[in-house]
């Protein structure tokens, strides 16, 4: 994920530096595309990243037993709570 925030951000600053309109409107672009994907990018690596602490797993960092309608589902290596 850094690496992603790298190559936004080395692109920001070349299309910066030569004031091309449309590499300007390219790299707004990518800025929307890159905030919007942020939170999707997030949940996606808490949702693989399933701990088990004392024998119980966690979804999303909270134990599945806590609430009841929470279960712990493996689907192609992902977790899903719910």
């Amino acid at each position: 994920m850094a690496s992603i925030a790298a190559t936004v951000l080395v692109w920001h600053c070349l299309s910066a530096a030569d004031h091309n309109p449309i590499r300007e409107d390219i790299d707004a672009f990518a800025w929307v595309i890159f905030i919007r994907l942020l939170p999707l990018i997030w949940v996606r690596y808490k949702l693989i990243n399933v701990r088990k602490k004392n024998g119980e797993e966690k979804c999303l960092g909270v134990s599945c037993s806590e609430w009841k309608r929470w279960q712990v589902n493996w689907r192609n290596g992902h977790c899903h709570c719910g």
